[in-house]
């Protein structure tokens, strides 16, 4: 499974620059050895030494683990990352035009000394870390998602997120978390509407008209078998870390902003890889 998931990887990454300017490595080669190292949930030192590459798999050449680490913060990797991200989806069925956005904490130590993390609800009251901002669709693809600290509210990535969906997009639903009025503003002459439980099941008459149409809807059958359709992000992040090498949480090395989101990308890369293979076998 190894080898065809490293394969497929190999096809989304952009390919070797003609002219690398100042730099001695290309972004490709940048890539692969830090997803080499998120594949083996090893820290990108790692990755950095040969004797951990086969043969067949090694670059020519390995840069030095500050080069990596210094790379993968400039804005050409991170625009590079972006398109690998595009690639995946691609090739995987994204025709569903009803999506599901939720969070998903990602929990460090509380005695962490890491200056980004911060304190805010986890999945069982309060914890410190940071979280996993996704939207998915009914296949389980990773539409767009975003990392921020753990005392973000979920509706303001949430007004980003929603706003970078394909115009075949109708409906997105999400839980309680997200219901308000400024996030519906929001999405007017967006073609989305969004489909939240509303908090104390009440809509007053100032509020924003959508959500008066859904305490209406909410009241019949379609409306509530909707809402339970926001379950399938649950099976997505589910499936992630069912896998030997999925997100799983934070490993100790994984600290700073910069360093989880980079980390979580690889992760949403590997686990778009798996289901490109399993399509491609189906």
């Amino acid at each position: 499974m190894e080898d065809r998931l490293w394969t497929i990887v190999l096809t989304l990454l952009p390919s070797e620059q003609g002219d690398l300017g100042r730099d001695t490595y290309s972004v490709r080669v940048i890539l692969m050895v830090g997803l080499w190292a998120i594949l083996h949930d090893r820290p990108f030192g790692w990755a950095c030494c040969p004797e951990h590459w086969p043969e067949d798999r090694r670059p020519e050449k390995l840069p030095h683990p500050s080069t990596v680490s210094r790379r993968w913060r400039r804005n050409d990797l991170a625009q590079a990352a972006d398109e690998v991200h595009l690639a995946a989806m691609e090739r995987l069925p994204c025709e569903s035009n009803v999506v599901a956005i939720d969070g998903k904490p990602l929990i460090v130590s509380d005695v962490s000394k890491d200056p980004d993390a911060r304190n805010g609800r986890g999945t069982r009251g309060m914890a410190r870390g940071y979280k996993l901002h996704a939207v998915t669709d009914a296949d389980g693809v990773v539409r767009v998602f975003e990392v921020t600290s753990l005392n973000v509210n979920e509706r303001k990535p949430a007004r980003l997120l929603l706003r970078k969906l394909p115009p075949s997009v109708r409906r997105a639903v999400a839980d309680g978390n997200y219901d308000g009025a400024p996030l519906h503003r929001l999405l007017e002459g967006s073609g989305v509407k969004l489909y939240t439980p509303l908090i104390n099941n009440y809509a007053g008459p100032r509020t924003h008209p959508r959500r008066r149409v859904l305490v209406r809807l909410l009241q019949h059958a379609i409306g509530q078998k909707l809402l339970h359709w926001r379950d399938q992000i649950e099976r997505c992040f589910g499936l992630m870390g069912n896998v030997g090498f999925g997100l799983k949480g934070l490993p100790n090395w994984v600290r700073r902003q910069h360093r989880v989101a980079r980390w979580i990308w690889g992760k949403i890369v590997l686990y778009h890889a798996l289901k490109i293979s399993y399509a491609e076998n189906a």
